[in-house]
């Protein structure tokens, strides 16, 4: 018997409860069995700085980092380390606010200062274990803008 596609999502998909970044994760957990043996994790949006998607966004790479050990994470667009986000991340060093002001416009979001500032907050708890932020110089044209996540190598 042939599944309609209402039958097949009806039966696949998962309930977000909510789109807090600072949310428990519990309702994304069923990505871990999908993600659980990748290196690198590519979390896509349809369009940029859509506060939904970016807030979802958000959640997955604090599922990837704090679930699944994933330590690296590039944005499309810029060289996070030319206006100093990595150096902020890593060491503290500078204004987040400020530093994006001088990256692309897509870049200068509340959302983007909030994943940077949750970046910055898990480096402080884990120093031995730190989180780091690159980035990707240009995207394809046509292709969905978004971010990777990779999985430290240890």
């Amino acid at each position: 018997m042939t599944e309609t596609m209402h039958q097949w999502i009806g039966n696949h998909a998962h309930h977000l409860t909510t789109l807090a970044p600072e949310a428990p994760l519990t309702d994304l957990l069923p990505l871990v069995d999908i993600v659980r043996d990748a290196k690198v994790v590519a979390v896509g949006a349809s369009t940029r700085q859509a506060h939904e998607l970016s807030t979802l966004s958000h959640r997955v790479v604090r599922l990837l980092v704090e679930e699944l050990g994933f330590r690296s994470l590039a944005l499309e667009g810029d060289d996070a380390s030319r206006v100093g986000l990595d150096e902020y991340i890593r060491a503290g060093t500078g204004d987040p606010r400020a530093l994006l002001a001088e990256a692309r416009s897509f870049w200068q979001t509340g959302e983007i200062l909030d994943v940077i500032r949750w970046m910055r907050s898990f480096n402080r708890r884990h120093p031995d274990d730190p989180v780091r932020f690159a980035g990707v110089v240009g995207s394809r044209q046509g292709r969905a803008s978004g971010s990777t996540v990779s999985r430290a190598s240890r």
